[in-house]
């Protein structure tokens, strides 16, 4: 019976360590949503006139900057309901 010789491992650029390579470390889940929520905090909410003048803009004119102030008006909205998941 033959011996057969260790395989050697292949170093790859993919599994060398972050600090080797002098990046900052990845970050966590938590911290991604919590820069994320931060984020979203300076789209204002609007008052229910401006919501209603927009979306008339956008649906007579198809205004995208309209339908876009809207949507990022109401993200926090949408990040409330999507924890209620967690």
């Amino acid at each position: 019976m033959t011996k057969s010789a260790p395989v050697k491992s292949k170093t790859t650029r993919a599994s060398a360590s972050d600090a080797s390579l002098g990046l900052p470390p990845a970050p966590t889940p938590e911290a991604s949503l919590s820069r994320y929520l931060q984020e979203i905090r300076k789209y204002p909410m609007l008052p229910h006139e401006e919501e209603y003048m927009l979306a008339q803009a956008w649906r007579e004119h198809d205004d995208r900057d309209a339908a876009h102030k809207m949507v990022t008006s109401h993200l926090r909205l949408v990040a409330k309901i999507a924890m209620g998941y967690r």
